[in-house]
């Protein structure tokens, strides 16, 4: 059953952190709808820093979040940082695929790593 706990917990973190993801994007574009996509390398160049703050704060959360959920439920912290990295991972494919700020991408770079490896600590102590 171990096995299938750690499964799980993998899962289950990647897809709330992926969650996270979605809505604080969705939450981002409806206060500050984003241009056209041929418009939008110029415009996340040039954005005011409070247009795209919320990207970044939603991409640590959910890396946290994902370790977190991972290593609770599976009651390992290496497990959440499986879960925290695909996330992470998925986002630095993002951060570089598309265009973005050089700030936006260091926050994420620095902090991402910082948040999975706090939720994936705490859901340890937490246990």
């Amino acid at each position: 059953m171990t096995i299938v706990r750690i499964i799980v917990g993998v899962v289950v973190g990647f897809a709330l952190g992926l969650g996270v993801v979605i809505g604080g994007d969705l939450l981002n574009h409806t206060l500050f709808p984003p241009p056209t996509p041929e418009q939008w390398a110029e415009y996340a160049l040039t954005a005011p820093v409070q247009n795209l703050i919320l990207l970044p704060v939603a991409y640590i959360l959910a890396a946290f979040v994902a370790a977190f959920v991972a290593a609770k439920i599976a009651r390992r912290a290496w497990a959440g940082w499986i879960a925290g990295g695909f996330l992470t991972g998925a986002t630095f494919v993002n951060l570089f695929t598309i265009a973005h700020p050089i700030w936006l991408i260091a926050i994420c770079v620095v902090g991402a790593p910082l948040a999975i490896w706090c939720g994936a600590l705490l859901a340890r102590r937490a246990a």
